[in-house]
């Protein structure tokens, strides 16, 4: 794949992890220790204007609909191999990790296959809203971050079904076409075009196998 720079910039937006006065040892128990935000609450008001206005756009200017799918399938058969390599109890284990940057709070709570059953509902969703777009309809159904939160009820099952996902991806997406409207909006990086939701598909993919590395750290 050729170089674009494309993956510093992603690397640098999800490597960078909320510090606030991690020096103080009281603040650290205070964060463990907190609720989690509800579902759907969002990111903070800086780094939500940042990620839609800047990050994401540049990452999309400089990557391709090749190097997207690529990365995609890339990404998520590393998080497939990974999670097999674990015990069938670390599977399941819930784990609190700090909160990455782009990543709402409430998420920051979740076993290895809770990553999984996640990337299994926004996986297909954006790929079907840029089959959708493609074909020049616009989804009716308004996308919402808290209703593609994991339950935490599935089983290692769900590796295979992932597994099938990123086997046919490149051929699913190279039937598509990549007109610049129709546009469907997402909540956080407002309206997209189909091109723009297979390129978010892997930045937010990319996300949450930082999240992984992270829980898997923290066992």
């Amino acid at each position: 794949m050729a170089s674009t720079g494309c993956p510093h910039v992603i690397n640098r937006f999800i490597n960078r992890l909320s510090t606030g006065c991690s020096h103080q040892e009281s603040a650290k128990m205070s964060e463990k220790n907190r609720p989690l935000d509800a579902p759907g609450a969002g990111l903070p008001p800086v780094e939500g204007w940042l990620a839609r206005h800047v990050i994401f756009p540049r990452f999309a200017r400089r990557t391709t609909t090749a190097e997207a799918v690529e990365k995609f399938i890339a990404d998520g058969r590393w998080i497939v191999e990974r999670i097999r390599g674990l015990e069938p109890e670390q599977q399941r284990s819930q784990v609190r990790i700090a909160r990455l940057r782009g990543m709402e709070d409430s998420s920051r709570e979740w076993s290895p296959l809770m990553v999984v059953e996640h990337l299994l509902m926004t996986g297909p969703g954006m790929l079907g809203a840029a089959k959708m777009l493609s074909a020049g309809i616009v989804p009716r159904r308004a996308v919402s971050t808290a209703a593609v939160k994991p339950k935490g009820d599935s089983g290692p099952e769900i590796l295979d079904d992932f597994a099938k996902l990123l086997d046919g991806y490149a051929e699913e997406v190279a039937g598509l076409a990549f007109p610049d409207e129709p546009k469907f909006p997402h909540p956080w990086f407002g309206p997209l075009d189909s091109r723009r939701w297979v390129v978010l598909n892997a930045f937010h993919q990319a996300l949450h196998r930082r999240q992984l590395e992270k829980i898997m750290e923290a066992m």
